[in-house]
């Protein structure tokens, strides 16, 4: 068995370099322009456009590594192996310390594996004003499936593509074979390259821990997309308490202010830098 991560559709990859290449070279020409002026002209009405460049010089630094975030990404998949009734892999995680994690364990030291979903992205709906959308809250989860393989040492997250449950069928039913316990769980606990979400030694003492898992076997189901959704209805009746919907979206609500703050600041001291500009040309 041998599985790694799906890799980024090529018209996004193409349209990361496009991106970020019009990008820096912008903001490096703006940052070297009041440079090459005062080397050209050498006249005193420079010095009222020098902010220019330490400002458009950290926003191009703050572009490149961001860049540099997403270009990792992009060359960096984890996979996955079983062979000679042992787990290998490695692991790539952009919002870890320790991006890069290998494993190598039997599978005799398997306590669980966990099928449940995780966040992509989310999406925020317009504004009510603009869009009807009832009682339903204003940002949308777009998930996608997730095996954990728990030890009592290590924690592997196999990260599935959107709606590739014919990857997490064949991955369960394998460790089925293997009389490793198979749990579903609902519980949003990881969140795609986000640091403000649970963090991977809570993943691991929560999967290892959980009460509230409900057991089943992947045979016993036609399917493993009607699985899912029995399971999950089976979940939330034990549970009681959609708990991940409710911190997904007070954490995004305060995410939606903390943005709109900056944004209003941002533009605030756009304007008042544009209007510098101008006044110093005239």
């Amino acid at each position: 068995m041998y599985y790694q991560e799906p890799k980024t559709d090529t018209f996004y990859s193409v349209a990361y370099v496009i991106m970020f290449g019009v990008a820096i070279l912008f903001l490096s020409a703006v940052t070297l322009l009041p440079i090459v002026l005062f080397f050209i002209y050498q006249a005193s009405w420079i010095w009222f456009i020098a902010w220019m460049t330490p400002l458009f010089g950290w926003l191009n630094w703050l572009t490149i590594r961001h860049a540099e975030k997403v270009f990792w990404k992009e060359k960096h998949h984890a996979h996955y192996e079983v062979r000679d009734g042992h787990f290998y892999g490695t692991t790539y995680r952009i919002e870890e310390k320790q991006r890069k994690r290998e494993h190598s364990f039997p599978i005799s030291d398997i306590n669980r594996v966990v099928m449940l979903p995780y966040i992509i992205r989310i999406v925020t709906r317009p504004s009510r004003e603009f869009y009807d959308y009832g009682n339903a809250p204003r940002t949308i989860k777009v998930t996608a499936p997730m095996i954990a393989v728990v030890t009592d040492n290590d924690l592997v997250e196999m990260l599935m593509a959107e709606n590739d449950m014919t990857t997490v069928d064949q991955w369960v039913k394998f460790f089925e074979e293997q009389e490793v316990p198979i749990s579903y769980s609902s519980k949003l606990l990881y969140f795609y390259a986000n640091k403000k979400w649970y963090s991977r030694t809570q993943r691991h003492q929560h999967l290892l821990n959980d009460e509230n898992v409900v057991l089943f076997k992947p045979s016993a189901y036609s399917n493993i997309v009607e699985a899912s959704e029995i399971l999950h209805r089976e979940w939330t009746r034990k549970v009681n308490d959609d708990l991940s919907i409710d911190e997904l979206n007070e954490l995004h609500e305060k995410k939606l202010k903390k943005r709109k703050r900056g944004r209003l600041i941002s533009a605030f001291v756009l304007g008042f830098f544009i209007l510098l500009a101008f006044l110093s040309v005239i």
